[in-house]
């Protein structure tokens, strides 16, 4: 887990999926970028515009997370709705740039925080 020195990139969705409304195949809590805050109108208002543009539902949500903090993880999706017309939508495209975004402060603090001479921060 990430320590105190070293936040975490991701945080709980604790509201928007609570009553499996968003996405039923998805648990009751999610995670996502740290920048998104669903107990927020404006956090929450993006993660229901970004799971309406995915079909079911399905945002991209975290599924795993490397314990070290450094930013790697794994997500889950359906495809977005883009349609013959290749519809685009911003909160989707915002959420995914956050997700990006968080992942890349992260590897750049574990960079910062690696003792001198630890191999496994200069290698990825």
């Amino acid at each position: 887990t990430a320590s105190s020195s070293h936040p975490s990139p991701w945080s709980p969705l604790l509201r928007a999926n609570a009553t499996y409304g968003l996405c039923p195949s998805y648990p009751s809590v999610l995670f996502g970028p740290s920048a998104v805050d669903d107990a927020h109108p404006d956090g929450l208002r993006l993660v229901r515009r970004v799971a309406a543009f995915r079909s079911e539902g399905r945002m991209p949500a975290l599924s795993w997370s490397n314990p070290n903090g450094d930013g790697g993880s794994l997500w889950r999706a359906a495809q977005p709705r883009v349609g013959l017309q290749g519809n685009r939508s911003a909160a989707d495209e915002r959420y995914l740039r956050l997700i990006g975004e968080c992942a890349a402060n992260a590897h750049a603090q574990s960079l910062l925080m690696a003792p001198h001479g630890d191999s496994t921060a200069s290698d990825g």
